[in-house]
């Protein structure tokens, strides 16, 4: 059961990182470099990292 409940959770960190890889990618994709430098990336990923966080705290 901890084995399946494990792999369940980190099936969200994949989820995360997918999204967040695919919105920067559209950012750079349509010509919006301006909004990729490292304070926006960090700021924006302040939300999947507490996401995960509250995945893996709750089960």
């Amino acid at each position: 059961m901890c084995t399946f409940l494990f792999f369940q959770q980190s099936l969200y960190v994949g989820v995360v990182l997918s999204v967040a890889a695919a919105f920067r990618f559209g950012l750079e994709y349509t010509g919006r470099e301006r909004f990729v430098h490292p304070r926006i990336i960090a700021l924006l990923s302040i939300e999947p990292i507490v996401v995960v966080a509250l995945v893996f705290s709750n089960p």
